[in-house]
């Protein structure tokens, strides 16, 4: 089991949640033995610990990625520590600093399983801030926890990779690999209970290149897992362990020097795994059948250490907030600036047309030489392209 693993793996400076009096605890282990951990105890910050040290709040401007991912904030006071039998350790978690939270190489916003820590209690009861680098700075011999972070933070930004900026179609699908730690896949593995999970062994052919120029066909026996996201239940899950933003994207341009924020917008397009409630039964009964239903499939290789990733997805029009809201909580619809106004002309179908009224999201429109009020209508996304293009 992935947990006898964690408690045996655990050594310095990994985070963890352990068993105690009080319920569950958090904390930064700072001493080992095979038996016992050291740990700083880790609280969650609240609002009089706030009042106490008077500690400014967290703001969109300062810090957009935890505040727009709702991420929990912790303290930590060196003062406070503990020794935890290795068997009350419950799982590992990942307290990131606010530095590598807003530095652009952490994908892993909204996770159950992240925090970001500001400031910590030094010996003398004061507050400091904590300027260090944990994940992203490279050792030779990295901590159990963050070498799982690391592959899962990757695994986090690859998937969003899929997803933005792709061509505007009705189905869409995109296969990426990565290499993949195989303590990381098992983690992931026992984190996502509700994946439909099978394995298969088949002989596959390699070739070894040897320094005297010599070149050798081997066939090896290989062992390859799949994990199959297929319902709402196991993107949830996968979600809370890599984020909110799995299984959303955007496709439209992507931002440059001038436009250097791109929102999701009415009229826009996003693309989204759009899963069913449920499994369905013939995939349930054989694992390995190709779905042509939305879902991401995870296939690694215990041999290779290579995870492929297959992504199939939809790209929907953002008719109204409704849709991006009822996909992710925290999206921000930004309504579009449009050159739509009343007496504008466009081309329509060869023939040049005149705004007539504008009613919500619908334009009505005539000919420009009728007098009578012989009315069509269009969506407003459409008129504020044609409108666009026509005054080029």
């Amino acid at each position: 089991m992935i947990d006898d693993v964690i408690q045996s793996a655990i050594t310095k400076f990994d985070c963890i949640l352990f068993k105690s009096p009080s319920g569950r605890s958090m904390g930064i282990v700072t001493k080992h033995t095979m038996d016992f951990v050291d740990v700083i105890v880790v609280r969650r910050m609240t609002s009089e610990l706030s009042q106490q040290y008077s500690l400014p709040p967290i703001t969109a401007a300062e810090y957009p990625m935890a505040y727009n991912a709702n991420m929990v904030e912790v303290i930590a006071n060196m003062k406070e520590s503990l020794s935890v039998n290795r068997s009350f350790i419950v799982d590992i978690i990942f307290i990131v600093p606010i530095r590598e939270v807003e530095s652009g190489m952490f994908h892993m916003a909204g996770s159950d399983h992240v925090y970001f820590i500001r400031y910590f209690i030094d010996d003398d009861e004061r507050l400091s801030e904590c300027n260090t680098v944990f994940y992203f700075e490279r050792s030779l011999v990295e901590p159990f926890s963050h070498r799982v972070f690391s592959s899962l933070n990757c695994l986090a930004q690859s998937l969003k990779r899929s997803l933005y900026n792709q061509k505007e179609s009705d189905l869409l699908s995109k296969t990426f690999r990565l290499y993949f730690s195989m303590e990381a896949f098992m983690y992931m593995r026992s984190r996502l209970p509700n994946l439909v999970v099978s394995e298969l062994i088949k002989n596959e052919s390699t070739i070894a290149y040897y320094n005297t120029l010599q070149i050798e066909t081997k066939v090896t026996m290989v062992k390859k897992i799949f994990l199959r996201v297929l319902d709402r239940t196991s993107l949830k899950e996968l979600r809370s362990l890599l984020g909110n933003g799995i299984g959303l994207g955007l496709s439209g341009s992507r931002p440059n020097k001038r436009n250097k924020v791109k929102y999701c917008t009415l009229h826009g397009r996003l693309n989204s795994v759009e899963v069913s409630d449920t499994v369905d039964d013939q995939l349930l009964r054989n694992p390995l059948r190709k779905a042509r239903s939305n879902g991401i499939d995870f296939i690694f290789s215990e041999q290779s250490r290579l995870l492929t990733c297959n992504v199939r997805f939809t790209s929907l029009i953002v008719s109204s907030e409704d849709v991006a809201r009822s996909r992710i909580p925290s999206v921000f619809v930004e309504h579009p600036a449009t050159s739509v106004y009343v007496g504008a002309w466009f081309l329509y179908n060869g023939i040049v047309q005149q705004v007539v009224q504008i009613s919500g999201n619908v334009v009505s429109c005539k000919e420009p030489d009728e007098d009578d009020e012989v009315l069509f209508q269009l969506p407003i996304a459409t008129v504020s392209h044609l409108i666009d293009i026509f005054g080029r």
